[in-house]
């Protein structure tokens, strides 16, 4: 029985050791640990549904979005990210399925469609399912 006492104390001494006794030991691995965690998982969620819907316009706050550049100057928004998907979208079977003049943006939290060409807005609407 005394050597499992001695034992138990030995770990024991061992762990409170090992453990941190201030939060800055603490605080900067747990803060890492957790924008790891969350630029993961907007990694995973982001990839989903790749080629289901249109491209999409990244945003640098993950939230908000492009939410700041639409209210800033919304005809200047549109120009830029018709272009930045025009850029980055050339393949011909994602262009046969999404047009030059459709894109996505996160806005709040929600992600919003537009679509920047005159042509394409009759096939939007006969495309759309009723409720």
């Amino acid at each position: 029985m005394d050597a499992l006492n001695a034992t138990i104390s030995r770990v024991s001494e061992a762990a409170t050791k090992r453990l941190p006794k201030n939060v800055s030991e603490w605080a900067v691995p747990a803060a890492a640990a957790t924008a790891a965690l969350i630029v993961g998982l907007n990694l995973v969620w982001a990839n989903k549904d790749k080629g289901k819907s249109p491209p999409m316009v990244s945003g640098w706050i993950p939230w908000i979005g492009s939410q700041w550049a639409i209210d800033k100057d919304p005809d200047a928004f549109m120009r830029a990210a018709q272009l930045s998907c025009e850029r980055r979208y050339r393949f011909r079977c994602y262009r046969q399925k999404f047009p030059g003049g459709i894109f996505g943006a996160k806005t709040t939290g929600r992600t919003m469609y537009y679509v920047t060409d005159s042509a394409l807005i009759n096939q939007v609407y006969k495309q759309t399912k009723g409720p």
